[in-house]
């Protein structure tokens, strides 16, 4: 889950400040659509196992804070360089874009084939919190959050 750090509003605009990603899951998708051809499926498969895993126990941890996503896409989904989460200095570009970066497309899918990124799910404010019962059971929507 991305950590949410600060908010602050400023007349008819609200500013948040939300852990810095490096990318969304659909910015991962165009990238491994462009690189198809150039990587083993047995690679692509396993790391999608371990990527769709980590998405699950993500939504799961979520859930068991009584919060529904209700915007889960791969746009929300924002991954993260395990090597940032170790303290190491963050930069701005993201992998696979049109400008110029740092990161070229086959250090993405090196990254991603041993799974140097970790799936972290956006709420952007669209979570609610569940009145009553657990996020899996009937329940009805409370106002909050």
């Amino acid at each position: 889950v991305v950590r949410y750090f600060l908010k602050e509003i400023r007349g008819d605009f609200v500013y948040l400040a939300l852990e810095l990603c490096d990318m969304s899951l659909n910015d991962l998708i165009v990238c491994l659509g462009k690189l198809r051809n150039s990587t083993k499926a047995d690679d692509f498969e396993s790391a999608t196992r371990s990527l769709l895993y980590q998405i699950a126990s993500g939504v799961r941890h979520i859930h068991s804070l009584r919060i529904v996503h209700r915007d889960l896409k791969p746009q929300n989904i924002l991954l993260a360089q395990r090597s940032k989460l170790k303290g190491k200095a963050e930069n701005e570009d993201e992998g696979c874009s049109d400008s110029e970066t740092d990161v070229d497309e086959n250090t993405i899918l090196e990254g991603f084939k041993s799974m140097e990124y970790v799936p972290k799910i956006s709420d952007m404010g669209l979570g609610k919190q569940l009145a009553g019962q657990s996020s899996f059971g009937l329940s009805t929507l409370g106002t909050g959050s």
